[in-house]
């Protein structure tokens, strides 16, 4: 660990007696060293110091910049933590499957699955971690997080038990050493060696999935660094395992509307032809591609079934979907793809007759002789297996950010005519009270934009529709915030099932999804969302529950949030430890939201920009923010701009900026300060090395 300072930095002499006693501390475990910048301009200069002093982790010619309190408790931990991280100890598939979540966006991430653990074995694989430890980076790529690069688990479990987000762990038993990388891929190995564990930890090279069988010649693609890279980045490695397990496959928007155009109906996955779908490897290629989607090229449809046996027998919904992919697929160019998930054709339907042959629509399964009629097979045994693992893994494409979600929320009235000629689904409830059709819609509400969930129920069918109008007689108006599970369970109980035994596995497949969503994101946008202070005492709740133990970014600016949700919001960011930029620009948290969210600056260790610029803040609120100045360790850039304080607030700030030793910047423009009270605070700044502005 090396502090870079400079002999006139009043920071630097401070945080001398703190690197003494961190290194009394680390003896034995961590070097220790201080650097003069101001003469080694090199070393300076190869580490980026971009101020003093800067503290970095150096490793195999590798550095890490710590950003946090500069004392020896602080250092000594940080320190300890990247040279040597860890064991966890997850005890419920649920607990494992979140901390996988948490710990593999930049990364790998070891378990070792053992019922029993001798002291030998546990020295090991505590030495192997420790020195595979090398920092990780954050998603956005920028400041490196201070995390180790391959986070270590300990756990009785079965490796069977994760089978429904893992599909290749079901057939390994314990003991077993199983390393997982950021894109889901799998390394099985065996515990005795670190050698072996250290040649196959790195994400490249674990054991690769098996390749799928080539594309038609006339459909293969070039997989470009850029296209694999821009797929990475928008957090394609997710959507990956899904597809290479074989669970699921994604059809292409350019073949469905083409054979809509020409008079057909939906059939099931396995009545489709090969040409139906798009290779995982097209999917990848075309993302990118058109310039004004900055996500991935996959639509999830979230629909009513019409029928108990077909969702849409008629194909009135197919209909409506296509006139909706035209207008996305004129706006792209002709080598753009769009993928679209839609349950009935892309997981194995129960459609094989006796002999095996896929039919065009599902057998209904018979509750009491317990078979299929007509000696129907349904699914092969294969297919059940596939069936079961792409339900699991529905959370994914649902809520992934990056991706779009259509609903069809409005069964077409023709399917109410009694002449229609089928027999109609069981479940008749509206859109949001199907089981089913609620997980998907709260699965999309969690951390997608708000622009990609689009309900195509609004769409009367009248008239050409472009891009513009699409948006605006489509879009939804207004999300809601995710629910808790426990909250979504509550709520699940109101919602009905064509199938009574789907609601505890809808209540499982919500479970983990929202565990999995949210312990890996690092950013939350809910930006001009029209949200109130119920809104923000929900994303309070889903704070204040641990959900989101990665969260660096909450952007709620644009809002009109209140007190009551500042103050819910202030008390949740204990639970967010690694925030760093809190935005709450023109929202109403007033005085009382300031106060809180003053007090809550002190649980919130990494906090470095708070943004409250138009808040309607008064000299109270501001106050309260001063007195605390003093005591926070890490925030750098504070926006009060557009607010209602005056001169007594501004007197308040200038006697806190003193003391105030990690504030670098201060935005107080267009408030109704004096030119005394801006004089004070102008020579405050100069004084402790500050920056002023007032534009």
């Amino acid at each position: 660990m090396v502090a870079v300072i400079a002999p006139w930095c009043g920071h630097s002499r401070a945080l001398r007696p703190e690197l003494e006693a961190a290194a009394e501390a680390l003896a034995g475990a961590v070097a220790v060293a201080s650097v003069d910048g101001t003469v080694a301009e090199d070393v300076a200069t190869k580490l980026d110091v971009k101020g003093y002093p800067s503290i970095f982790f150096l490793r195999d010619g590798e550095a890490d910049e710590y950003d946090g309190p500069r004392t020896a408790a602080a250092l000594s931990s940080w320190a300890t933590a990247m040279r040597n991280p860890p064991l966890s100890r997850p005890d419920s598939p649920l607990a494992l499957a979140a901390w996988l979540a948490a710990n593999t966006g930049g990364g790998a991430a070891a378990v070792l699955f053992a019922t029993e653990i001798d002291a030998a074995l546990r020295a090991s694989f505590q030495g192997v971690a420790a020195a595979l430890s090398g920092p990780k980076q954050n998603p956005a790529g920028k400041e490196n997080s201070g995390r180790p690069g391959v986070s270590c688990a300990v756990t009785g479990i079965a490796p069977a038990e994760l089978k429904g987000s893992y599909p290749g762990l079901s057939g390994i038993d314990a003991p077993a050493l199983i390393v997982f990388g950021p894109e889901g891929r799998v390394a099985t190995l065996t515990p005795d060696t670190a050698a072996a564990f250290a040649a196959t930890a790195a994400p490249d090279t674990a054991t690769p999935t098996p390749a799928p069988p080539p594309l038609p010649m006339d459909r293969r693609v070039i997989l470009t660094d850029k296209s694999r890279r821009t797929w990475a980045e928008r957090g394609g490695g997710e959507v990956s395992s899904v597809l290479e397990s074989g669970a699921v496959t994604l059809l292409s928007a350019r073949w469905l509307v083409e054979y809509e155009g020409n008079g057909n109906i939906l059939v099931p996955r396995q009545a489709l032809p090969p040409e139906a779908f798009l290779a995982l490897q097209e999917i990848q290629a075309a993302t990118g591609l058109n310039s004004r989607d900055r996500g991935l090229p996959i639509i999830s449809v979230s629909h009513i079934w019409a029928s108990v046996s077909h969702p849409d027998p008629k194909g009135f919904h197919l209909r409506k979907l296509c006139r909706t992919l035209r207008v996305l697929l004129a706006e792209g160019g002709p080598e753009d793809q769009l993928a679209i998930f839609i349950d009935f054709c892309c997981i194995h339907q129960a459609c094989r007759d006796s002999s095996g042959a896929p039919q065009p629509t599902n057998y209904v399964w018979d509750r009491d002789r317990k078979e299929y009629p007509e000696g129907a097979l349904g699914r092969f045994s294969s297919e059940e297996q596939l069936y079961t693992a792409a339900l699991s893994s529905m959370a994914t494409l649902f809520s992934h950010p990056k991706t779009r979600v259509f609903m069809l929320s409005k069964l077409a009235p023709q399917y109410e005519e009694p002449s229609q000629g089928f027999v109609p689904s069981v479940n008749q409830a509206p859109f949001i009270d199907r089981g089913w059709c609620f997980c998907e819609l709260e699965c999309a509400m969690m951390v997608k934009n708000s622009k990609s969930i689009v309900d195509l129920g609004r769409d009367t069918g009248d008239g050409e529709m472009g891009m513009f109008a699409l948006m605006i007689k489509c879009a939804v108006k207004k999300r809601t915030v995710a629910l808790i599970p426990a909250d979504f369970e509550a709520q699940l109980e109101s919602k009905s099932f064509a199938k009574a035994s789907d609601r505890e596995r809808v209540a499982m497949l919500y479970r983990t999804g929202f565990v999995e969503r949210f312990a890996s994101s690092s950013y939350l946008w809910y930006d001009c969302q029209n949200w109130g202070d119920a809104e923000a005492i929900g994303v309070a709740k889903i704070l204040g529950a641990g959900a989101v133990p990665r969260l660096e970014v909450l952007n709620l600016c644009g809002n009109s949030i209140g007190g009551a949700g500042a103050t819910a919001l202030a008390e949740a960011l204990e639970s967010a430890p690694l925030l760093r930029e809190l935005d709450l620009e023109r929202n109403q948290v007033g005085d009382k939201g300031a106060a809180a969210l003053a007090n809550g600056l002190l649980s919130a260790p990494l906090l470095k920009e708070l943004r409250l610029n138009n808040n309607g803040i008064g000299d109270a609120g501001v106050e309260a923010i001063a007195t605390v100045l003093p005591m926070v360790s890490s925030l750098k850039y504070l926006y009060l701009k557009q607010n209602k304080f005056g001169d007594v607030g501004a007197a308040a700030l200038a006697n806190a900026l003193p003391h105030a030793d990690v504030l670098r910047e201060l935005h107080l423009g267009k408030n109704d300060l004096g030119e005394a009270a801006i004089e004070q605070l102008t020579r405050a700044c100069a004084a402790s090395g500050k920056a002023l502005k007032l534009k």
